[in-house]
Order: structure tokens, then sequence, then C-alpha cells
């Protein structure tokens, strides 16, 4: 059977909300990557879904997978940022089947309202 992943990447350092959104809008503005949606969150979480594989899901986000790809390409807006951020992973061994794994990604999603991303179907 196949894995499935839920995840959640979380501000734990001190932070200021305008900074961040800032940097993010004017890189994402540039249309250089597909950037994940900003949102009116005031949550310290930064990005919340689900995957299949993990690992290349992080290098997504980190910012070293295709630029094609919807996702949050921190090292392309965040450097300068210093934030302290911590990746929580629920891992599931079985494939909960399409439904399941969008309600349990819906649920956190509303659960952490993340600064970036969206909820529903990607």
């Amino acid at each position: 059977g196949s894995n499935c992943f839920l995840y959640a990447y979380e501000i734990t350092s001190a932070f200021e909300h305008e900074g961040l959104r800032s940097a993010y809008a004017i890189e994402a503005a540039r249309k250089q990557r597909a950037y994940a949606r900003l949102n009116p969150s005031t949550s310290s979480c930064l990005y919340a879904g689900g995957a299949k594989d993990i690992a290349t899901r992080a290098r997504q986000h980190l910012g070293f997978g295709n630029k094609d790809t919807y996702a949050m390409h921190l090292c392309h807006w965040a450097v300068g940022l210093a934030l302290g951020i911590r990746l929580t992973v629920a891992k599931y061994e079985t494939d909960l089947g399409k439904e399941v794994r969008q309600a349990l990604e819906d649920g956190l999603w509303e659960r952490t309202q993340p600064i970036l991303g969206r909820k529903g179907a990607r």
C-alpha cells in the first residue's frame, strides 16, 4: 500500500506578519515560480497540506523543486527573515482514499488557518 502524509509548517520564532507578507507578495508578484496563495491569516502556521511523498513535497516548499509546482518556495523569499520553522508530519500507513484524505487535510487547514496555501482539492 501507499503512504499518505499530513503536514504543517509552523513559525516558531518571533515574527512580524506584515514583513513576512510583504516579502512573500513582492517575490510572488515576479511570477518566477508557482507561489501558493497568500491568505489574510494572523496564524503562526505558514502552510498545511497533504502529500503522498513527503520528501519531494518538502523540497518543493523549501524552493528546490519544480518552479511550476504550487508551494512556498521558501529559499526564494524568506532568507532574510530569520524565521524559525517547525515541520510536523503525520504518517498514515495506508491509502485512506481521496475523500478521507481531503477531509483530514481540510480539517487541518481549518484548525491551523495557514498564512499560505488554499483549502480544498489541489
